[in-house]
């Protein structure tokens, strides 16, 4: 299950089996000293697991993560499930806080390709990218698909702990308030659809990844407008054939670097752009900079507009126009050697192509944000492309929004750290590191990428911690009372924690009897266990069992040692109630999955072996033969693929798949086919074995050099069965007689001798037959075999079908001064080369062969 996890290709089958994974291991995502090391154990076995989990020790052993327990009592909302969100929430489960994940789509369909920075890349593989895919960044391909980053940096967080939830949307921030029974609830999230669980999730921490949207409110945003620059992208279906592997890639070209390139795209389809890029992943990706007078001429723009989202809107674009515009810019750049017909499906199952404004780009003003309400402080911030919009052509998206992550976790740590900084601190050191964001390239960042860590220090070289002074960042400080600019900076002592009602335990607990005995009682407790963590409290746990495990887990002492409660004070009960309360307070409730994606993949992988088993791979050699010999004669490659098949269906399947290379005039390599395939003691069978093997050698002839072997093995067949009436007919000659083929010589009487297991003949034993006298057509090259048997007594050759007593026999081919040896044809001309050849082990495999011929002498 683990392996198919890895190997996992979309959102769905990675949550599925992740899922499945949890249930299986009675696992429940949760901070990484919960969690991380149980799955670790319990997957021990795995040696991919293994290898992962060794390089995700080595990060999380950094001692700027302390253990994972620096955050232990902080709590992260990620929105978007993006590469940046996903990055800043492994960062963050490093970290020890508790990461929940809420991402509107339910599928990852984002096809575009990503330029990878060096350290990026660096960083990726200390993740482990290269375990869950293969061809990540081998050798100089420097890019990666975003649906394909996304899969591995989610199976990064998966195995971490971090919890995940898709089809989830964000709509608006909650303040803390009072609850109803008195108490108090902290920062939360309205989500749709509203009944989710996630709903109950409070948190002190706030991340904003969800794009260009941005939802989180208190982020003002400034806008920098240049010359008007319109991009088209387009994504065509790679088919991974042979000659698409062989084009090269467009690391970027421009008008300025290469004139000639664009003059002559312009003379001959019309297409004026300014630069153009073609990188090769999943889909083969196009993203270019057209002149608008050129998207006019081309009717990709039907009017003229000065405003630029008047210019761009739906109804002014030509959908049709705009595929046709954007297949023939990437047929001329890849000299037309790509099949661009068909576009990959973008997530509305529409062809992936768009054309959009970069003229103006925007970037948020401040990286962060504090609100605090009734004493609960929260924490926001933006990372990626909410943070700031990239110039596409730099190929900066992906790098920046990377660095905003790994910057953002860092505030998240001063965040958590007790005793807790100022608000104002954490925010100055945040935008004292956001002004630098804009600034960096792969030349001004530290050169030692194997040194990056999550403090900011060992990223970038001039960092100035202090840059923006605390006092200068208080309106990014939202308080309900006034901050006093000139007060000491210090620690803010929060409010103490109101005290909970009776009534409000009890209606948490959701037990049905309305008095506190009964909430604490062992059943109403182990069912509010399970409703979290129904990894704590398996179905098969008795539900006393609750009480130890609050104990070993939350470090919740038990009211009573038996634990009756009619003999405990009611304050005593009220406390320990409130204790396990607090310990659960704004947690998730555990989200029952349904899935049956593995058995589903083995039921799959079942159907796929016995349709491999059950399949007629019994391919005519004749129809073969012109599909592997490129060199024939069209002529002759029809005529031979409108033959019959000629190979047949019984049970000599086995021998047929081995025999796909042997020469067929080689009599060394027949032998070590027929050798140990004839362990059957009963005669009978022995008979039946010998025409199976004896059936598919004559199948396996050219019927252009040959007599017809489909004639030749009905009779061989009727004979062994007894019946002597039929003939091997051969066109334009009369009938041969049998007796020609198998010639008595007078036998010579040797000493009988202990058998030696058969390794092949000497090549001076081989001879080659005269069949001029059979055949009556002068052929030169047939390739039917006559063999003959010198024997010392009648009564040895009869005794030797028994296995106790055993002759050495020998066997040589008749063979005519007047014959001419004929041309040696491999079967692998003519048999599937991806069959493999199989060596049995040794045995007395000719004197079996010289039974069939006695037999069939006996017959005839």
């Amino acid at each position: 299950m683990f392996d198919h996890f890895c190997s996992a290709g979309t959102m769905k089958q990675i949550l599925a089996l992740h899922r499945e994974i949890c249930n299986t291991l009675n696992l429940k995502p949760n901070r990484l000293p919960d969690f991380y090391p149980k799955i670790k154990a319990k997957l021990a076995n795995s040696w991919k697991a293994q290898a992962l989990f060794k390089k995700f020790d080595l990060r999380a052993n950094h001692k700027v993560y302390g253990k994972g327990r620096i955050c232990a009592q902080t709590k992260v909302l990620i929105i978007g499930a993006g590469p940046c969100g996903l990055r800043v929430a492994i960062e963050c489960q490093l970290l020890g806080a508790k990461v929940v994940v809420v991402e509107k789509r339910d599928r990852m369909s984002r096809n575009n390709v990503l330029h990878l920075w060096p350290f990026v890349i660096q960083d990726l593989r200390a993740l482990g990218a290269k375990k869950f895919f293969g061809k990540f960044c081998a050798g100089s391909i420097d890019h990666i698909s975003i649906r394909q980053l996304q899969c591995i940096l989610m199976k990064v967080a998966l195995l971490l702990g971090v919890e995940l939830h898709e089809g989830v949307s964000f709509e608006e921030l909650l303040e803390p308030t009072v609850g109803r029974h008195g108490e108090r609830l902290g920062w939360r999230a309205r989500v749709s659809p509203a009944e989710h669980p996630v709903s109950q999730y409070e948190f002190d921490a706030l991340v904003g990844a969800d794009g260009k949207r941005n939802t989180l409110p208190g982020f003002k945003r400034k806008e920098f407008r240049g010359k008007l620059a319109m991009a088209i992208t387009a994504n065509f279906i790679n088919r991974h054939t042979e000659q698409e592997a062989s084009v090269p890639e467009i690391s970027g070209v421009a008008f300025i670097f290469n004139q000639k390139f664009f003059k002559k795209l312009f003379e001959v389809t019309g297409i004026d752009l300014e630069n153009i890029v073609y990188y090769k992943d999943d889909t083969h990706y196009f993203v270019m900079t057209a002149k608008k007078h050129s998207l006019l001429n081309k009717g990709v723009l039907l009017n003229d507009y000065a405003e630029v989202s008047r210019l761009l809107s739906v109804e002014n674009v030509d959908r049709t126009a705009l595929m046709k515009y954007a297949q023939e810019a990437a047929r001329f750049s890849t000299c037309g050697l790509l099949p661009l017909v068909d576009f990959a499906l973008n997530h509305y199952g529409e062809p992936d192509v768009a054309l959009f404004d970069f003229t103006s780009m925007y970037a948020a003003e401040n990286a962060s944000i504090v609100y605090e309400r009734q004493g609960k402080r929260l924490l926001c911030q933006l990372v990626g492309d909410s943070l700031l919009e990239p110039f596409w052509p730099t190929g900066s998206g992906c790098a920046r929004g990377f660095l905003s992550a790994l910057d953002a976790a860092w505030a998240v740590r001063s965040w958590g750290q007790i005793p807790a900084p100022h608000p104002l601190e954490v925010i100055a050191e945040r935008e004292s590191i956001y002004r630098l964001l804009a600034q960096t390239t792969p030349e001004n960042l530290h050169r030692d990428f194997g040194a990056y860590t999550l403090d900011p220090g060992t990223r970038y070289p001039n960092l100035n911690r202090t840059a923006v002074t605390p006092h200068r960042v208080t309106s990014f400080y939202d308080c309900d009372e006034a901050v006093q600019l000139d007060a000491a900076i210090g620690t803010r002592k929060r409010r103490r924690e109101m005290d909970i009602s009776e009534g409000a335990l009890i209606s948490w607990v959701g037990c049905a009897e309305a008095d506190l005995a009964s909430a604490v009682g062992a059943q109403a407790l182990a069912d509010l266990v399970r409703r979290y963590r129904p990894d704590l409290m398996p179905p098969s746990a008795p539900p006393n069992a609750v009480y130890h495990v609050l104990q070993q887990e939350f470090g919740i002492t038990p009211f009573s040692p038996t634990g009756a409660a009619y003999e405990v004070p009611e304050a005593k009960l009220r406390s320990y109630l409130a204790r396990v309360y607090l310990a659960f307070k704004g947690e998730v409730p555990h989200v029952h999955h349904k899935y049956d994606v593995f058995e589903q993949i083995k039921k799959s992988q079942q159907k796929e072996k016995h349709a491999r088993n059950t399949t007629d791979h019994s391919v005519s050699v004749y129809s073969n033969a012109a599909d592997l010999d490129k060199s024939t004669l069209s002529s002759r490659k029809k005529r031979r693929s409108t033959r019959s098949s000629q190979v047949s269906n019984d049970p000599a399947e086995y021998i047929r798949k081995k025999i796909g290379k042997l020469d067929l005039n080689d009599i060394t390599q027949l032998a070590r086919l027929i050798e140990g395939h004839d362990d059957i003691k009963n005669e009978i069978d022995h008979s039946e074995k010998q025409k199976d093997i004896q059936e598919q050698i004559l199948a396996l002839f050219d019927t252009e050099d040959s007599v017809d072997p489909r004639m030749v093995r009905d009779s061989l067949v009727q004979l062994l069965q007894g019946n002597t009436n039929t003939r091997i007919k051969q066109k334009g000659s009369k009938q041969p007689n049998l007796n020609d083929f198998f010639q008595e010589k007078g036998a010579e009487s040797k000493p009988s001798k202990p058998r030696r297991k058969l390794k092949g003949l000497a090549s001076d034993t081989i001879k080659v037959p005269d069949f001029s006298d059979i055949f009556k057509d002068d052929s030169a090259d047939t390739d039917t075999t006559a063999v003959n048997v010198e024997q010392s007594k009648k009564k040895d050759l009869i005794r030797s079908c028994s296995t106790e007593n055993e002759s050495n026999q020998k066997c040589t081919r008749s063979a005519s001064v007047e014959s001419s040896i004929p041309q040696t044809r491999r079967m692998s001309e003519i048999i599937d080369l991806n069959r493999k050849r199989y060596s049995p082990r040794p045995r007395n495999a000719f004197v079996n062969s010289l039974e069939f011929h006695w037999q069939f002498r006996k017959l005839v």
